[in-house]
């Protein structure tokens, strides 16, 4: 198994909350737009680069059907009741057969 990455440091709490709610994350990447390539924590490349990360966290999961469900209630209920939050965000969800 990987170890963490530095990055993931940013994120970490919200991310073992989630695990602990019963979605699996995969992968995640904290927002860091405009860090510089240096940085210790999320820089690569050569030098005086910067790092260029999409507006917010993002966070991949697998979780249940019936999560899924749950989770879609309340993004529904988001943007139907003006809970700020959630909006701005991009959600994608997809069913799988194995």
């Amino acid at each position: 198994m990987d170890s963490l990455q530095l990055e993931t440091g940013y994120i970490k709490d919200q991310l073992v909350s989630l695990n602990r709610r019963g979605f699996l994350t995969i992968n995640s990447q904290p927002r860091v737009n405009g860090a510089p390539s240096t940085d210790p924590k999320v820089g690569w490349g050569g030098p005086n680069g910067s790092v260029l990360s999409i507006a917010q966290d993002t966070i991949h999961f697998i979780t249940s059907i019936w999560t899924c469900c749950a989770c879609l209630l309340i993004l529904v209920s988001s943007c139907t009741t003006g809970l700020g939050s959630l909006h701005g965000g991009c959600y994608h969800f997809v069913k799988i057969k194995v």
